[in-house]
């Protein structure tokens, strides 16, 4: 089974994702963390999740730091999702690492595309 780690989110967001899995029939485990610090603290007991999928509006702060602490953490993959991404939001996200930008909301399809695609590529 994959883990994933979803933050800085409320239960509700992570409950959608998880959904989202379970729809498309993916043996996925869904940890949510409500603030960057939980999130930080969840990738040092475990960072083996395929990915940690931020939601970049509800960040803020909490956002940048958590691409960053994951990026120090080891070699998960990033994801960064909201609904309106202007040139200084991606331009941030990418030099803070993040390696897969989503448009909110994503669909299953387009998050396993990416990262499909990102671990082919090495």
């Amino acid at each position: 089974m994959v883990e994933f780690l979803v933050a800085p989110v409320p239960w509700t967001t992570t409950m959608g994702i998880k959904r989202l899995f379970e729809e498309a029939n993916i043996d996925a485990r869904v940890i949510g963390a409500s603030k960057g610090d939980a999130a930080v603290k969840q990738l040092e007991k475990n960072n083996n999740y395929r990915a940690v999928i931020i939601n970049w509006a509800e960040g803020g702060a909490a956002g940048l730091e958590l691409a960053c602490a994951v990026k120090e953490l080891g070699e998960c993959t990033v994801v960064a999702y909201q609904a309106e991404w202007n040139r200084d939001d991606l331009s941030r996200a990418l030099q803070l690492g993040v390696d897969s930008i989503l448009h909110d909301p994503f669909t299953i399809d387009e998050l396993i595309g990416d990262l499909e695609a990102l671990e082919s590529d090495g």
